[in-house]
């Protein structure tokens, strides 16, 4: 796990773990990202937010999408 779960984190380590347990393993694009991400110290979205974004998005369903200020996306 990343130091930052020690650190401010709202929740306990454990219920993070949990919740990134019942995730599906990034994929694709995604996982791209992310590896492009911690290889150059660019910061990305944890996995259970862009989870969640990805739901709200479906829900919505949403055509467009504006992204402002998450780095990478």
């Amino acid at each position: 796990m990343r130091d930052w779960i020690e650190g401010d984190n709202i929740n306990y380590d454990y219920i993070l773990r949990y919740i990134r347990d019942t995730l599906p393993q990034s994929e694709g694009l995604l996982l791209e990202m992310e590896k492009f991400a911690e290889e150059n110290s660019v910061p990305i979205s944890q996995p259970e937010s862009i989870r969640f974004l990805e739901i709200i998005i479906k829900i919505a369903n949403a055509k467009r999408i504006l992204e402002v200020g998450s780095a990478i996306g």
